[in-house]
């Protein structure tokens, strides 16, 4: 069995002719690495979000904003799936950075369980937005509930759900357009019968 192995940013050339592999993996993968790297980031801050505000809120503050939302076993599984998924990502990128024809599965992969976990995580926004306005309803003349009722809070969760929903679905379709449809048994080198 032949060895396959060759240097992916080495011109090929057949001929007089220069053949270089196809720009796209480059492209996508580098997205791929940066995007889960944000994820990440983010990811971990959601984890530690609560621990950090629990030491910098006095019990004054406290009692003028709305309680933070309870840590249930579903925010749990939802921030360690979306965690593990981000993972993936990363893994998809530096695969595709490589050339490896997994990586397309991998992006697949990824997408697909982006779905459920964005359909997951629109659900717990509007699950908050109901605890919160409720406690705005309860706690009206504190200034967290004046501007909560005064219809802010409407479009404030407007405002997030937008941008979660760009966020959350903008990547996970493109990687189910790209390689599920655009590139779809599309080369991510130079074939083997086109080298000298």
């Amino acid at each position: 069995m032949a060895d396959t192995q060759r240097d992916p940013d080495a011109a090929m050339f057949e001929g007089d002719e220069l053949l270089e592999p196809p720009q796209w993996p480059k492209v996508v993968g580098t997205i791929s690495v940066v995007w889960a790297s944000l994820g990440l980031m983010c990811g971990l801050c959601g984890v530690a979000n609560p621990l950090i505000k629990s030491y910098l809120t006095t019990p004054e503050m406290a009692a003028q904003q709305p309680p933070p939302a309870p840590i249930t076993p579903l925010m749990l599984a939802s921030q360690g799936a979306g965690i593990l998924n981000t993972v993936l990502l990363l893994t998809a990128g530096i695969m595709l950075l490589a050339r490896k024809p997994v990586a397309k599965t991998l992006h697949l992969a990824y997408a697909v369980i982006s779905l459920p976990l964005f359909a997951l995580g629109a659900y717990q926004i509007f699950q908050e937005q109901a605890r919160i306005m409720e406690w705005a309803r309860q706690n009206p003349d504190t200034p967290s509930g004046k501007f909560l009722a005064g219809g802010a809070g409407n479009t404030m969760f407007l405002m997030i759900f937008i941008f979660a929903t760009v966020l959350g679905l903008a990547y996970p379709v493109f990687c189910l357009i790209w390689f599920g449809a655009v590139k779809r048994g599309a080369p991510m080198d130079v074939p083997r019968e086109q080298i000298v």
